[in-house]
């Protein structure tokens, strides 16, 4: 279980709706080899933005790059906190 409710791809993304998100940017990160480097990509900004729909997006690339001998965490931050906290001794 991924945790992904729907596949989003950045083709579909709005750019124009928010002109403070980089697609130059996040297409750049798209093309470097950040899925063999093994990088950790986490999205920070105020609600409704687009972080989970390009967090998804990310996650569609990742899930066509990797055979399925791996598994590709995708976790909200609040459910990532409170997993923490109860697997913390």
């Amino acid at each position: 279980m991924s945790g992904v409710k729907r596949v989003k791809l950045l083709s579909d993304f709005y750019w124009t709706l928010n002109p403070k998100v980089s697609r130059e940017k996040i297409m750049e990160f798209m093309e470097i080899d950040w899925l063999k480097k093994r990088y950790n990509l986490i999205l920070i900004g105020p609600s409704g933005v687009g972080k989970t729909h390009i967090a998804s997006a990310e996650f569609v690339v990742a899930l066509n790059f990797l055979t399925c001998l791996h598994r590709i965490p995708f976790f909200f931050l609040r459910r990532l906190i409170l997993w923490m906290l109860v697997m913390t001794p």
